[in-house]
């Protein structure tokens, strides 16, 4: 059994005696003996943070292997091994056996190289080690389009990271599940991973762990996730940029990947392992783009040119419908379906759904990806200009950083471009109309009701036809306004002051609505479907709900509203067998002085329910008659004044 050797620093004498104890209870299951000294060079290194001793030697930690013990399950320094006090005989001993194993293959692989290599005067890396053996200049496909990707230049660096996969197993593993210490410590780990040189087999090992972790955060849907999209602060804000920034560092590990390839003139048809990373960086792409939409922001600069970019190469390398299965256990959907679902999802105006209803958008889109079709226009193609012909088409521009868009409002010119092509969705159309259409016919009452609603509501997105139904009318110069937030804010503000309101810059108006914007920083947090009240100077209240919503590159959240008709009375309403009063607003109109409508909070609305109205100069018995709409925030119905009352 061969000898390894430990030392400890900064750690007290009560924990070095809890160590050297556990070590001596845990070693008949260690395959290796394991030693305590302080002569020695030491094979593993364990350090305490809570001394001055601790933290001074690991300011000067050599390349030794590095544990800490610690209480926390995390730490934002590059360790190695974490043991977590208190120590158990089991997962300490299968540590350390880990923690052999990969010793025992780094002097291995010293000793091959001391054996074969002649001697250096500099280390080289493992890349220019090939190029010297097989000296040949490195070439691309001159066949394939140019790929652009982003190649990280590595660098001395002094932050060790875990590129071992059982031992970054053990570290995920025990990360703690509360998601803002979470994503700070993968985020941390995966930037000191980037900069090591790693070869690539060993590379796509390690990336796949935190693959498996982007998918698990973004797809998630338990209560504590509900609750931090409900409930959005400061923390969590952070929290979402953190995660965008880690889905767009594993797409630029993956891009690795591909440029050692890519270089040496390979081809994804011919290679597996190039293929199966260019549809993995697709993938952390789309999910990034996702990840954007779901929190309202723009789309990630470059991700829908790398995009576009991406699908022509795989199209000239004849690999764009693909699956693809590389030993020993990766797999991958082709590119196509990839690259078509997060098409698809951004098709149908992200910015105006709901927060969860994005994630369930994308999912349904999944089955509709071999629908589309995708082709160079012919020359009679690129010429027609009726809109009715064009219906559910659109035109990808490779060249430009935006999805694609419709093909009737595409130039010609643009049409024309070799780096140009066709989106056609009619069949995905087809194949969503006759899902509603079983539906109907089934009076499907199932959990697939909230599913046929939404793709019911992007139909006018996919084929083309939606459009606005007034002009807008930009403002000439900067007009502020006051929103206020909510029906118990707006409530408040007709019977005195304005509460809750924020200053808001108006773009443009029309008919129906308006858009507005300001700073992000300190506004109040926003969905689809709020209920606000817009105060403007010298004109009347204006209720509206958000129907768009979306936070550019600058951190400045802009607002689409469409207007709720009628002029609010406030009042109090009292159903019937309740105690309690709840804020309403009566909308009268200019075509009927006597309000027959009004606005609740979520939830007072029930057919037939009796509501006792108490306001100013009013107090009215009614009851409810019909819903006329809702969202998660409100309900407007029409009734009748209780005669009998």
């Amino acid at each position: 059994m061969s000898l390894r050797y430990i030392k400890l620093s900064g750690l007290s004498e009560s924990e070095s005696r809890a160590l050297k104890s556990m070590l001596r209870i845990a070693s008949p299951l260690l395959t290796c003996q394991w030693t305590i000294t302080e002569k020695h060079d030491a094979d593993l290194e364990i350090y305490s943070f809570d001394s001055a001793a601790g933290l001074k030697a690991w300011k000067n930690h050599s390349s030794t292997l590095a544990a800490l013990l610690t209480h926390q399950s995390e730490h934002n320094d590059a360790i190695d091994i974490i043991f977590k006090k208190p120590l158990h005989k089991t997962q300490f001993a299968e540590t350390l056996n880990l923690a052999a194993e990969q010793l025992s293959k780094h002097y291995l692989q010293l000793l091959d190289e001391t054996n074969l290599q002649p001697i250096q005067t500099h280390k080289k890396s493992w890349l220019s080690k090939i190029t010297d053996f097989i000296r040949i200049q490195k070439k691309t496909a001159p066949h394939l389009p140019a790929l652009n990707l982003q190649v990280i230049t590595h660098e001395t660096s002094t932050v060790s990271a875990i590129k071992d996969p059982a031992l970054l197993l053990i570290w995920i593993n025990q990360l703690p599940h509360d998601f803002y210490q979470r994503v700070p410590s993968l985020l941390s780990n995966l930037k000191a991973l980037i900069h090591q040189k790693i070869k690539p087999g060993l590379l796509l090992q390690l990336l796949e762990m935190y693959r498996a972790q982007v998918n698990e955060l973004l797809f998630t849907r338990d209560i504590a996730a509900v609750k931090r999209d409900l409930y959005i602060n400061t923390e969590s804000l952070r929290t979402i940029s953190l995660i965008n920034e880690l889905i767009s560092l594993l797409s630029i590990a993956y891009q690795q990947i591909i440029q050692v390839h890519y270089q040496r003139g390979k081809t994804p048809l011919a290679n597996p392992v190039m293929l199966l990373a260019l549809n993995r960086t697709a993938e952390m792409l789309s999910l990034q783009l996702l990840h954007n939409f779901q929190y309202y922001r723009l789309a990630p600069t470059g991700a829908w040119k790398q995009l576009h970019e991406m699908f022509l190469y795989q199209e000239q390398a004849q690999t764009l419908h693909q699956d693809l299965s590389v030993k020993p256990y990766y797999q991958s959907r082709s590119f196509f379906e990839i690259y078509g679902q997060i098409v698809l999802t951004a098709l149908t105006d992200p910015y105006s759904q709901m927060r969860f209803d994005v994630l369930r958008l994308y999912r349904l889109m999944a089955q509709f990806t071999d629908k589309i079709v995708i082709d160079s226009m012919s020359e009679q193609q690129s010429k027609v200009n009726s809109r009715f012909l064009l219906l559910g088409h659109f035109c990808i521009d490779a060249k430009q950083d935006i999805c694609p868009q419709p093909l009737h409002k595409t130039d010609i010119s643009i049409r024309h471009a070799p780096t140009s092509r066709r989106l056609d969705t009619q069949a995905v159309l087809r194949a969503i109309e006759s899902t509603l259409r079983d539906a109907k016919s089934h009076r499907t009452q199932t959990v697939m009701s909230s599913e046929l609603r939404l793709v019911k509501h992007i139909i006018p997105q996919l084929n083309t036809t939606y459009e606005r139904r007034f002009e807008r009318i930009r403002e000439q110069s900067s007009k502020p306004i006051h929103i206020s937030l909510g029906l118990e804010s707006v409530h408040q503000s007709l019977q005195g002051n304005v509460v809750n309101a924020l200053e808001w810059q108006l773009i443009n108006h029309s008919q129906t609505g308006l858009m507005a914007k300001r700073a992000n920083k300190g506004c109040y947090h926003l969905n689809i479907g709020d209920f606000v009240g817009i105060f403007e100077k010298n004109s009347l209240l204006m209720l509206a709900v958000i129907k768009w919503l979306q936070i550019d590159i600058h951190n400045d959240v802009q607002i689409g509203l469409e207007q709720i008709e009628g002029r609010p009375v406030p009042v109090k309403c009292h159903p019937e067998n309740d105690e309690e009063a709840y804020p309403g607003l009566l909308l009268e109109t200019e075509f009927d002085s006597r309000p027959h409508i009004i606005l609740t909070d979520k939830g007072l609305f029930s057919p037939k329910r009796k509501i006792r109205l108490e306001g100013q100069n009013l107090s009215n018995s009614i009851i409810a008659n019909g819903l006329i709409d809702s969202s998660l925030d409100y309900e407007i119905f029409n009734y009748s004044l209780n005669l009998g009352s």
